[in-house]
């Protein structure tokens, strides 16, 4: 979460999205917030236009139980 804070704090999306990285590939993370972080890390990846990663974690997102229509049309438009 360190590289997390630290990209938030800098306005560094890449240092936010390398923080949610090492988060979900930990298994660490707690269960409830793991459609937030799929979510956010999609969210940046997309921003990066990283559509190969933003599907991936656009798809674990709302298999996750994410619910927000936002995600969705997210995911569509990485296609």
């Amino acid at each position: 979460t360190l590289l997390l804070n630290l990209g938030s704090k800098a306005k560094k999306p890449e240092y936010q999205r390398a923080g949610l990285k090492l988060m979900l590939d930990s298994g660490k993370s707690d269960p409830a917030t793991l459609p937030q972080l799929y979510a956010a890390a999609g969210q940046l990846a997309y921003q990066a236009q990283d559509f190969a990663g933003a599907e991936q974690y656009l798809q674990a997102a709302i298999n996750a139980n994410n619910n927000d229509p936002a995600i969705k049309v997210m995911l569509g438009e990485t296609y």
